[in-house]
């Protein structure tokens, strides 16, 4: 199941790990690597895996890179 986000009415296509991710981190409040990965993946925190930082790094990719920055 594909989930749908739009920016500027522009529609992004989100995964299913991708749309709790972005719901997660849009209130733009601090969350841990392990409080991330417990509740997007339901795991312990694994300090050897780059899950988290590669699932922001392509959320972002989807969210910010098509459209120019306006600071």
């Amino acid at each position: 199941m594909r989930h749908r986000a739009t920016r500027t009415g522009q529609r992004i296509d989100l995964s299913a790990k991708e749309f709790p991710l972005l719901i997660l981190l849009a209130p733009r409040e601090v969350v841990s690597r392990t409080q991330i990965a417990s509740l997007i993946w339901d795991i312990r925190f694994d300090s050897d895996t780059n899950v988290v930082e590669v699932a922001i790094r392509r959320l972002r990719a989807k969210i910010d890179d098509p459209f120019p920055d306006t600071s």
